[in-house]
């Protein structure tokens, strides 16, 4: 890894992301983000990062992408994890957008779910499920129309050695290992791949 790839960390020291290759990327986590608010660019000029849990277990609001974004510096790239309910194919009902939670289970409803039931991706009708989507599209083209998700961010100046290169910014599927190239996953991916935006380049693996 070169040693100009680094990453963004709350509250989190510089000094401890490190392996025998150099600076590492670690990852923006939900945790971190609640103990502090400011975004911490370290003495090794963190140039990337992949945002984790926050938009993994929850769909973070644009304003707070927007905040991410203006306290990072021009060449810094974001990759995003997608939203459970994309990958995991399953989300606690109360981590759902609130437009889509009160679809499901009007308030008027007598029966109440549990908010740490796990819904699954077919429970969530198709429109719902595009409502999400344009969610989680939304926050992904703050990032992009900043120029630090998936296109060419120009020049990136660290002290001492100016750096010009092109930084691709992806959007993260992590898949459960029991997750088989059967012809219904095939079309899954091949349909995910079509909701997400044009301009994210979409990444898949398995957790093993």
């Amino acid at each position: 890894m070169d040693g100009s790839v680094a990453a963004a960390l709350w509250a989190i020291l510089p000094e401890q992301c490190q392996d025998d290759r150099g600076p590492i990327a670690p990852l923006l986590d939900a945790h971190a983000l609640r103990r502090s608010g400011t975004l911490l660019i370290g003495p090794n000029h963190f140039v990337t990062a992949r945002v984790q849990d926050s938009s993994h277990y929850a769909i973070p609001a644009e304003e707070t992408v927007s905040k991410w974004v203006k306290a990072t510096p021009k060449g810094f790239i974001f990759h995003f994890k997608i939203f459970q309910l994309f990958s995991s194919m399953s989300a606690q009902f109360s981590v759902l957008p609130k437009q889509v939670r009160e679809s499901m289970e009007p308030p008027e409803s007598p029966e109440k779910r549990d908010p740490t039931q796990l819904t699954r991706y077919s429970e969530v009708p198709s429109e719902l499920r595009q409502l999400i989507w344009d969610r989680c599209n939304a926050i992904f083209q703050v990032a992009h129309a900043a120029g630090k998700l998936g296109i060419k961010c120009g020049e990136l100046r660290i002290p001492g050695r100016p750096l010009t290169t092109t930084r691709a910014g992806v959007i993260v599927f992590q898949f459960q290992i029991g997750y088989k190239p059967t012809d219904e996953n095939t079309a899954y991916l091949r349909t995910a791949r079509s909701k997400l935006g044009a301009d994210f380049q979409m990444v898949g693996f398995l957790l093993l």
